[in-house]
Parts: structure tokens; sequence; C-alpha cells
């Protein structure tokens, strides 16, 4: 795995990975389009139908509570893993400080 060692080459590796995991996004929205068009549904209406229990057994509803809990957690591990560099704050320079060149 690479590890980037100057401030320069982290910050194109992070570049990387964002635009990576903004390609890998885009896929996902499209391939999910697609579903949707083939199987004549709108993202609202499936999500409609999904959030009635309603709609399903209780033994069903449970496994779709527990699934869709097991992919929010992998998600938000995944959010997590992101490492945004802060800004660093700037210097604090006293008022009595002289400036050398």
């Amino acid at each position: 795995m690479f590890t980037p060692n100057s401030l320069e080459d982290k910050l194109q590796y992070t570049e990387k990975v964002i635009q990576e995991l903004e390609r890998q996004q885009e896929a996902l929205t499209r391939q999910a389009e697609e579903y949707f068009e083939a199987l004549q549904f709108k993202a609202e209406e499936v999500d409609a139908i999904l959030s009635n229990r309603a709609n399903f057994s209780d033994a069903a509803w449970d496994y779709l509570q527990k699934e869709r809990e097991e992919l929010e957690k992998k998600l938000q591990r995944k959010i997590d893993a992101i490492h945004v560099p802060k800004k660093k704050a700037r210097p604090v320079i006293p008022n009595h400080a002289l400036f050398v060149r």
C-alpha cells in the first residue's frame, strides 16, 4: 500500500481517493437508476414500500431492519475511515516580536 511521505504526496493521494470514491458513487447511482428503470419503479416508490412494515411478515421485517442497520454501520465506518486533514492554525505572533530577515 502506498504511504505518502510529504504533505504534497498526502494531498495528491487524498485527492485520488476522493476521485475514486466519487467514480464509485456515480457508478452505483447509474446502476440503481438502470434497475429502477428496468423494474419501472421510482426510487421513492421502492423506499416507501421498504419503509412500510405492513408489506412484510414479522420475520422478513426483522431481517430487513437488521440488514439496514448493518449497511448503515458499514457506511459510517467507511465515512469515518476517510481522513480529512485539519487546517493548521496560523502561528500567533506576539506584539513584541521582532521580524528579522
